[in-house]
């Protein structure tokens, strides 16, 4: 029997919305959340320009991360958990060239280091453990994106084409009990030019050269075969411990006439596990980039507890966003660290 969690939303939306919160990571102590926001209208339903907002959990409402706006369009972060405690993210750069690029910055938004050129066109950096060393999306070519690894201390790109040379790539996990192991939402190039409606979520080991990818779910077609919907994945993030992959998945709605992306509802997977992945949402919120809270609420141990982006009125007829932030809450799985 499924057991689906229901979001529980961290911020009082209003009706009608007037914004739109999207991809979100905590910091080490469960305490606090940087996600992206856009004003979002209602009327039009359109949401604007997006940038990194911070917010405490029980405190002031969300503000800026930036006081000052380095760039547009700041997104995708992810917060190192280490003593440093700084944030990554990326950004479209003010003048030259428009190509994505990343940045990195203390976890208040002073400090800010943008790497440019150094950078361009790499996008999702997401840290390994030694708080130094950055897994990317490199999207040179916007049909064959790749896994490279950029060393921050360097401003050097260290490894490429980390996934192996039969796939393309992107939104990478580094596993932070393992940093070898790095998971990923791709395809194999023979099915043609990127679709990130059409991944699988694989794992490499950066240990083994030539790198062998596998699917992370028993059953997945290794790199033979066709698109085969019941295992699309995308967005893949390593628990703490190293040991469960989260992902968004629309196996269990799939793209339709009414809904062309169809919508996602979040699973859980155990590395190296011989059954199928577990689904923990409903379709109907349209979960997306689920990430993990260091051990539950507040850094105390406890159950897994994810936080997530789910459609505002998630469960309406018919549901729609835009997105608001909410945690789920794993008890009732039984699953602990």
């Amino acid at each position: 029997m499924t057991t689906l969690i229901t979001p529980n939303f961290l911020v009082d939306y209003t009706t009608p919305p007037v914004f739109d919160d999207y991809r979100c990571v905590v910091n080490a102590a469960g305490a606090q959340v940087i996600f992206e926001r856009a004003h979002y209208n209602s009327t039009t339903k359109k949401s604007g320009s997006v940038r990194l907002y911070l917010l405490t959990l029980g405190g002031d409402p969300a503000a800026p991360l930036f006081q000052k706006a380095i760039a547009d369009g700041t997104n995708r972060p992810d917060w190192f958990w280490g003593n440093a405690g700084t944030v990554t993210f990326d950004y479209v750069p003010k003048t030259g060239s428009k190509a994505i690029c990343v940045g990195m910055a203390e976890s208040n938004g002073n400090g800010s280091k943008l790497f440019g050129s150094a950078t361009s066109h790499r996008s999702y950096p997401t840290w390994f453990p030694d708080g130094v060393r950055l897994a990317v999306m490199n999207s040179t070519n916007k049909v064959a994106p790749t896994l490279a690894i950029f060393d921050s201390s360097t401003k050097k790109t260290t490894a490429t084409d980390v996934q192996g040379s039969s796939l393309w790539s992107g939104m990478p996990s580094v596993n932070q009990t393992n940093p070898f192991l790095i998971a990923f939402a791709g395809q194999p190039q023979a099915w043609g030019a990127y679709d990130q409606d059409k991944n699988y979520i694989w794992v490499v080991d950066t240990s083994v050269s030539p790198p062998a990818p596998v699917p992370l779910e028993a059953g997945a077609s290794n790199q033979t075969g066709s698109f085969d919907g019941a295992f699309q994945g995308r967005a893949p993030w390593w628990s703490p411990d190293g040991a469960w992959v989260v992902f968004e998945s629309n196996r269990a709605s799939p793209p339709s006439s009414s809904n062309k992306n169809g919508k996602y509802a979040i699973f859980l997977y155990k590395y190296g596990a011989p059954g199928p992945a577990i689904q923990i949402t409903a379709p109907s919120y349209n979960c997306n980039h689920a990430k993990w809270f260091p051990n539950g609420f507040n850094g105390a141990p406890g159950p897994f507890e994810l936080i997530v982006a789910a459609w505002q009125n998630g469960g309406a007829t018919p549901p729609s966003g835009p997105y608001g932030l909410a945690s789920l809450d794993l008890t009732p799985l039984n699953i602990t660290f």
